[in-house]
């Protein structure tokens, strides 16, 4: 490794083997070191380099902030923060007429919650009403299905009824027809008879 720009063109020195101007670590010296000696001073002169370009670097950043601070002047300065002061002027008032409009907002807010708590309030009661109808409704309705149902049981009680009603009344009719009939037979005969005695009668 090479010791820093400055010292590069230093001349090797004919006792030691090593360039002029380049320090010797402390307690060595002008003898060849050891390979571990050199690595240790090449990592040493490696963060020289470093540094010196971080150095070199800083250097130039400053430079340059110094010639854009030169650039401003107080009248640009002044301008800029006579601006920036409006600026927070306007957002100042801003804010302020902001903060008036609270108190409107913040009383217009409270009606509409009055008026929303008694809707609820209405509709509360409102709902326990429908309720309460709802099941009274609910009750009719199960008093008449079962009202519904023993006129069902009725109905069919009555329509069986109406079946042996009408089965008994056609065998009553069917009786008093065939005893109908034997009569009409029975009369027929006697009436036959008769005639058939008075002919006789008069024959004679």
């Amino acid at each position: 490794m090479h010791c820093p720009k400055r010292l590069e063109e230093g001349k090797m020195s004919s006792g030691t083997g090593v360039r002029e101007g380049c320090e010797l670590p402390f307690g060595t010296t002008g003898k060849a070191s050891t390979p571990t000696s050199l690595t240790e001073q090449e990592q040493q002169m490696n963060k020289v380099d470093k540094l010196t370009l971080q150095l070199q670097m800083m250097t130039n950043e400053r430079n340059e902030l110094s010639i854009i601070l030169a650039n401003f002047t107080n009248n640009d300065l002044n301008n800029r923060l006579n601006f920036e002061l409006e600026m927070l002027n306007m957002e100042h008032k801003k804010v302020m007429l902001d903060l008036e409009k609270f108190p409107k907002e913040i009383s217009e807010a409270l009606n509409k919650c009055k008026e929303l708590t008694k809707e609820t309030l209405s509709c509360s009661i409102l709902h326990s009403q429908l309720l309460s109808e709802w099941i009274h409704l609910k009750e009719k309705v199960s008093i008449l299905r079962e009202e519904n149902q023993k006129l069902r049981g009725e109905q069919i009680s009555l329509q069986e009824s109406c079946e042996e009603m009408r089965r008994l009344c056609g065998e009553a009719h069917e009786k008093i027809y065939d005893l109908w009939a034997k009569e009409k037979q029975h009369h027929l005969r006697e009436l036959h008879s008769s005639i058939n005695t008075s002919s006789t009668k008069d024959i004679l």
